[in-house]
């Protein structure tokens, strides 16, 4: 058996009915853009270790990047979906091993979330305030929430409880190509389980939603002027086109969600708490990504000892005396 007959019948056998929407449409287009054209005609049982290795081996080319190759992360990833893919072919007999286990997996940089500052914070929710675009309203409650791009616009009122003050987090809205090739817009569960969640809303948001719940025209709190869901690349554009608005420079939407984790450390929020409302699988992830965060939380408090240091003797409680 081809190997290009065998990862088709896999994505459309295996692969779509275990994975979600998003991961299936992320497998399908990583196995048709950068496996098959290497690998579709040979005979599955041909492919070893090596032959996957000189796959990665400086073989795949990206015109997006400045070098023309892909990058560690999305070669691993690459990695993953053929193990996938090769352990099912061994669970039916087609070959004896699974070649990906002897490639290991390639070393990533892991760097810092960039954040807004606090000023630059702060322009925003000012030119927000002051804008009569109501989709930038959706900016302000992530930079108080901590929700994904994807969660944001897929947010409907019936999420909302007005009355307590807290959004359910139940679903979100992606983009990816559909099997034509055109970019289309899906609406699906959460990235994990712990990404289900309920996320009680700062005091002055709870009071400004009814008033945004009142001017809407459709089911989403965020829409466009006719009341209709908002896309993700539209309000990625629509975000960019602010930044450079308010003066601000350029970082990513999800940039929103670091600066409501670094905010939230700032004022002491714990560690165990910030992690359930950010929807992570465990704190320890959260202190993995915010452990920069993390070490200006412990300047601060570190700071706090110089109240101590200055204090003169005369001041200090003597044990013996009590006095």
């Amino acid at each position: 058996m081809k190997f290009e007959k065998w990862a088709k019948e896999w994505l459309e056998k295996s692969a779509f009915l275990r994975l979600k929407t998003r991961s299936y449409l992320r497998y399908k287009s990583i196995v048709t853009n950068h496996v098959l054209p290497k690998l579709g005609k040979t005979e599955l049982n041909k492919i070893d270790g090596d032959r996957i290795k000189d796959l990665f081996d400086g073989q795949m080319e990206n015109s997006n990047s400045p070098d023309g190759k892909l990058s560690n992360g999305t070669l691993n990833l690459i990695r993953t979906v053929l193990k996938l893919l090769f352990k099912e072919a061994v669970v039916r007999g087609l070959i004896k091993q699974n070649p990906v286990d002897s490639v290991a997996r390639l070393k990533t940089k892991s760097t810092a979330p960039k954040a807004f500052s606090r000023l630059e914070q702060k322009k925003m929710e000012r030119a927000i305030s002051q804008s009569k675009d109501g989709r930038l309203f959706g900016i302000k409650i992530c930079l108080y929430t901590g929700l994904r791009i994807g969660e944001l616009l897929a947010l409907e009122w019936r999420d909302v409880d007005l009355k307590q003050g807290i959004i359910s987090v139940t679903k979100s809205m992606f983009s990816a190509k559909d099997n034509s090739g055109k970019w289309t817009t899906f609406t699906d569960v959460p990235k994990s389980h712990a990404s289900v969640r309920e996320i009680p809303l700062p005091s002055f948001l709870k009071r400004e939603m009814p008033a945004m719940f009142k001017k809407s025209k459709g089911k989403t709190v965020v829409q466009d002027k006719h009341g209709k869901a908002v896309g993700v690349r539209t309000y990625q554009y629509l975000f960019e086109a602010f930044l450079k608005k308010c003066g601000i420079k350029k970082l990513s939407f999800h940039s929103l969600r670091h600066t409501f984790a670094t905010r939230a450390l700032e004022v002491g929020m714990d560690i165990k708490t910030l992690s359930e409302i950010l929807g992570h699988e465990s704190a320890d992830t959260t202190m993995k990504i915010y452990a920069h965060s993390f070490m200006s939380t412990k300047q601060r408090f570190m700071n706090k000892l110089n109240g101590l240091y200055n204090l003169s003797p005369n001041m200090l409680f003597d044990e013996k005396t009590n006095i």
